[in-house]
């Protein structure tokens, strides 16, 4: 699967958790008459999840959800 995030880091929490610094980019195209502006504008977040979950696959349903992934 390629990506559209990357995972910036990593932390054991307690009670067996584990903590996921994460960053997802997307590009804003503004349109204003004749004017095209692109912008990329850039989260990022971070997500407590148990320490059996599928990291890779938890981070694209929080970012989809927010809207940073279509």
């Amino acid at each position: 699967m390629i990506k559209p995030f990357k995972i910036i880091s990593t932390t054991e929490e307690d009670q067996g958790r584990i903590g996921v610094v994460y960053e997802v980019s997307k590009v804003v195209v503004l349109v204003d008459g004749e004017d095209v502006e692109r912008r990329k504008k850039t989260l990022t977040a971070y997500i407590s999840l148990p320490a059996e979950a599928d990291v890779d696959q938890e981070v694209f349903n929080a970012a989809q959800s927010g809207g940073w992934i279509q």
